[in-house]
């Protein structure tokens, strides 16, 4: 649900500079502001309009200081691309900045920097987005330059061919990479028939074969006035602003669009697993759970459930396995929630001696969360970091823009911002333990797991199906010899502030009532 998440994006990494967000929020710190968040608005201030040729334009003036943020949102993503076009939308992405009728190549980007600002963009599986980040004197100069872009760049040949060059350069460096491997290896595995299964980057048999026809083809398809958002925020004057877009593109290419014709992927019905191999040192953990797209009612019970198990050092999987029991290098979770059914992801890195360990222990986390409600303060913990995490990304104009361009494009509605904030605010300890058993269950849990070559590690879906529901039955005899005996007692704050103390007791068919007041 978050937009600022990076996990599933193809950076642009040629000649642009490159914008690194970073956010670090503890839990004291979240817990302390999270009052004054409550009033926080994400769309107030904000000036939707839709051009007569569908075209939509988010203005947000922001005089804090003098610069302001410009990012084109186009609705279209590698999800998007037929099996023979993987890829194309990524080469697409870099193509955008290689020249127009008006500017050569390198002028695009020379503008942008030589007035002090900074242009970049991604691809997901979703969206297309180009952005920059300049001083608002230049304000002009932005708007011309990305609009240009994104409406007449020329695709030339030469400058194709060089650029499939440079992507798969990046393209062979992400095979390098343990985690990318992993990655991509896992959203095979979990989805089967849906476009999410293949890399954003497409593969090493398609990206050398796109030609200048086939990238017309697929602009006439996607890069139309209709499906595309652009978003301003900072030092401007929004009126001013608007009369400016609408001259700029007022003679947009007519071209003929379509409409997303996306799989649907068959619900998973039994545990899946792969064992991959390679130079590394340490075993990369990653499990992965699907769940539903970002527009349905239980992403934010689900995002507050990523904080609870996965979200930084008070999260319950790093205080267990990486504190307490020294079982993992790294571990964190994470909910990734896009237009079509998405993914809760956990992921790690250990020794590999440890991972049957490792294994058992995330189960167990996993059966108490949905066997055992969330006591208030981890649960109050949890939302105040979920709020913080999701308001504080807009510290800077360029999160606030992203955050309005999201919720615009993958939720129809900018102010969807604003709701999502209050339906967090919502979530109660029922719903967090009613999503993780919804979701969380071992038939619908993809395993992968890269590994030194040298390990002889062989896991089968029977073997982990067994560890999950080993967990669960442990942790079911303990709470009921829990509750039988007596032993524990569950402490409640009402929201009206009256303590209630929960003893049960079943020796006996009797119930016992007590009431205490001070004064």
């Amino acid at each position: 649900m978050k937009p600022f998440k990076k996990k599933f994006e193809q950076e642009t990494r040629c000649f642009l500079s490159r914008i690194v967000f970073s956010i670090f929020v503890c839990a004291a710190i979240a817990a302390s502001f999270a009052s004054d968040l409550e009033a926080a608005s994400v769309s107030e201030g904000c000036r939707k309009f839709k051009l007569d040729n569908g075209f939509t334009v988010l203005l947000k003036e922001d005089y804090n200081a003098q610069v302001a943020a410009i990012q084109v949102w186009v609705k279209t993503g590698s999800a998007n691309e037929t099996e023979e076009e993987a890829g194309i939308t990524h080469l697409i992405e870099h193509m955008i900045f290689k020249g127009t009728p008006t500017r050569k190549t390198g002028e695009i980007a020379a503008a942008i920097e030589t007035s002090g600002g900074q242009i970049n963009a991604y691809t997901s599986y979703d969206r297309t987005v180009y952005h920059v980040q300049i001083p608002s004197s230049s304000f002009d100069t932005a708007l011309e330059v990305l609009l240009d872009a994104v409406q007449h760049s020329l695709f030339d040949p030469l400058e194709l061919e060089r650029e499939k060059e440079v992507v798969m350069e990046e393209y062979r460096r992400s095979l390098d990479s343990p985690r990318t491997r992993l990655s991509w290896s896992m959203m095979n595995l979990c989805f089967e028939k849906h476009p999410y299964g293949r890399p954003i980057i497409g593969y090493d048999s398609t990206i050398p074969s796109f030609n200048r026809a086939d990238i017309l083809k697929y602009m006439e398809k996607w890069y139309t006035p209709e499906n595309m958002v652009l978003v301003a925020v900072g030092d401007f004057e929004a009126e001013r602003a608007s009369r400016r877009i609408e001259s700029l593109i007022k003679d947009f290419p007519t071209r003929t669009g379509q409409r997303p014709t996306r799989p649907v992927e068959p619900v998973q019905t039994s545990l899946r697993n792969i064992v991959l191999r390679d130079d590394v040192q340490q075993v990369y953990l990653d499990m992965s759970w699907h769940i539903p797209s970002v527009t349905h009612e239980d992403m934010p019970a689900i995002d507050v459930l990523e904080m609870i198990l996965g979200h930084g050092r008070t999260s319950r999987l790093y205080g267990h396995l990486k504190m307490e029991e020294n079982l993992v290098h790294s571990i964190g979770a994470g909910a990734y929630a896009m237009e079509d059914p998405g993914l809760f992801s956990i992921n790690a890195t250990l020794n590999p001696g440890k991972l049957n360990s490792v294994l058992a222990a995330i189960f167990e986390e996993i059966a108490r969360i949905t066997l055992e409600p969330v006591n208030n303060a981890e649960l109050s913990r949890a939302m105040a970091m979920a709020e913080a995490d999701f308001v504080f990304a807009m510290e800077k104009i360029s999160g606030q823009a992203r955050t309005l361009a999201y919720f615009e494009t993958m939720e129809g509605d900018m102010r969807k911002a604003d709701e999502y904030l209050e339906r967090l605010k919502g979530v109660t300890s029922g719903d967090i333990m009613r999503v993780a058993r919804a979701y969380c269950r071992p038939e619908n849990l993809s395993i992968g797991i890269l590994a030194p070559k040298a390990e002889d590690i062989t896991l089968t879906g029977q073997d982990l199906a067994q560890l999950f529901e080993r967990a669960s039955n442990v942790l079911s005899r303990e709470s009921e010899e829990a509750s039988v005996e007596g032993k524990k007692a569950v402490r409640e704050v009402l929201p009206n502030g009256m303590t209630l103390i929960i003893k049960e007791n079943h020796h006996l068919p009797v119930v016992s009532l007590a009431g205490a007041f001070l004064g």
